[in-house]
């Protein structure tokens, strides 16, 4: 059966590792051709496209430093020639790089993305000096995740696009004793120890995998 994505031409900016590459492979898997712009190794670019490959779809990586305009124009005109179109566009490269060339007016600031509560503070910290604005992005977490983002954007400078935690409102159940505060269309930064919030023994069991 035909992926989700046959027919379609996808590009991914630092698709030759990590998290890029793991993109590069879903997108050809679900039957997308893929054009992987790196920066780093074109090489080792080509062994993630030759993966793709693998899948039936057309893939080839090409240099590109997206924190340069000119090289961004000429790998995109390089793709055009390949593919004709252009359905999907993946920019998974550095926020350093996004930061240089421009690329944006603000970043989300996402825990599980950024690798933890200082890698939020560095990409955070990264946008702010390069003009970009702060938004504090949320994947729709139980009350856990939820406090971790808050107590880390308590501590910026200005969180000037907002955010928008309103997961533990949706969920069926959670995991803490008591649930974060929402009043006046805020949520309520917790007070408590640690993360703010306080687990509940009896709720982690009952949703534990068996």
């Amino acid at each position: 059966m035909p992926g989700v994505l046959a027919g379609k031409r996808a590009v991914v900016t630092g698709g030759s590792r990590g998290i890029g590459e793991a993109t590069v492979l879903e997108l050809a898997r679900q039957g997308a051709d893929v054009a992987l712009l790196v920066n780093v190794s074109v090489e080792q670019g080509e062994e993630v496209a030759r993966a793709a490959r693998e899948f039936g779809v057309e893939s080839f990586a090409t240099q590109c430093d997206v924190s340069n305009p000119d090289a961004v124009t000429a790998a995109f005109e390089q793709v055009r020639e390949r593919f004709g179109s252009l359905e999907v566009c993946v920019n998974n490269a550095g926020i350093v790089h996004n930061a240089a060339a421009g690329a944006a007016d603000a970043v989300s600031l996402k825990l599980v993305k950024h690798a933890g509560l200082l890698g939020l503070k560095r990409v955070a910290a990264v946008a702010e000096a390069a003009g970009i604005g702060l938004y504090g992005g949320c994947l729709l977490e139980s009350s856990v995740g939820a406090a971790a983002h808050l107590q880390v954007f308590a501590t910026l400078r200005d969180l000037a696009w907002g955010c928008e935690h309103f997961g533990p409102q949706i969920l069926v159940g959670d995991l803490v004793t008591e649930p974060l505060r929402f009043a006046d269309f805020d949520l309520h930064l917790p007070t408590g120890p640690g993360l703010g919030v306080t687990l509940d023994p009896d709720r982690m069991r009952a949703y534990a995998r068996s």
